[in-house]
């Protein structure tokens, strides 16, 4: 019949210094065995446990990153890849916790899509059911939902964010489902970019009247002589009149 210490309850430092010595001592017998096997377990459940909430922290940060494009910030990528290295570590120090992405990964997104409701204010018909993303995309350190690389520059889609960087968005502008940057359509502009973003910069300020009267007219000639038609165009459409944010 197994043995069962009082100790456990009533003492549990005690109890496991008493256990360890009838261990030691190889005297089984003796051991309160089933309290050992649920405390060997114990550390299982933890782990499986902080794998979860890790998961439900980084799920909510990528949900408010894939629909709140317009508060991208960089708070939110530096969060977000944050969490992606302690899932990262916690799964090295713990490599049988792999097979158990997927089974995790639905729980984190049950309690991920209440609390991106509740932080966002959004419907809670906003977010899906369940996880639009694989393990190895919510993972992956160069997945941003909601953003694809084209020709250097990112855009959003559906409300189609132009940024630099994924953590920046310059222009925080919305546009029609569907919407094709004129930039995406000119890739070889994009070395050319910031020079023309500072000329079309200038271009602006020279219609105020305090600039105009200290801006020489040769100046403004010259400035817009610079851009090609095709190029002043397919840029103008896209950036004139918008600062960066």
């Amino acid at each position: 019949m197994p043995v069962k210490s009082p100790l456990y309850d009533r003492d549990f430092f005690a109890w496991s210094r008493q256990q360890a010595d009838l261990l030691r001592a190889g005297k089984l017998a003796e051991a309160d065995i089933e309290h050992i096997a649920e405390e060997i377990e114990s550390p299982g459940r933890t782990e499986k446990r902080e794998l979860i909430s890790r998961l439900t922290v980084l799920l909510l940060h990528l949900l408010k990153w894939r629909y709140q494009p317009d508060k991208r910030r960089p708070r939110w990528e530096a969060g977000i890849r944050v969490q992606r290295n302690r899932l990262a570590d916690h799964l090295d120090d713990n490599p049988s916790l792999k097979p158990l992405l997927p089974q995790a990964l639905t729980a984190a997104h049950r309690d991920a899509a209440l609390e991106a409701v509740a932080e966002t204010g959004l419907a809670g018909a906003t977010f899906p059911d369940a996880c639009p993303w694989t393990a190895e995309q919510v993972l992956d350190g160069g997945f941003w939902p909601g953003i694809s690389a084209v020709a250097g520059i990112t855009l959003g889609k559906g409300r189609s964010n132009v940024t630099i960087n994924p953590s920046t968005n310059w222009f925080c502008e919305r546009q029609p489902r569907g919407f094709i940057s004129p930039v995406a359509q000119h890739p070889a502009l994009v070395a050319q970019l910031p020079v023309v973003l500072l000329r079309l910069l200038l271009l602006r300020l020279v219609r105020l009247p305090l600039v105009r009267r200290h801006f020489h007219p040769r100046w403004t000639r010259q400035l817009r002589s610079t851009l090609s038609e095709d190029r002043r165009i397919a840029l103008t459409n896209h950036l004139a009149h918008r600062l960066p944010c």
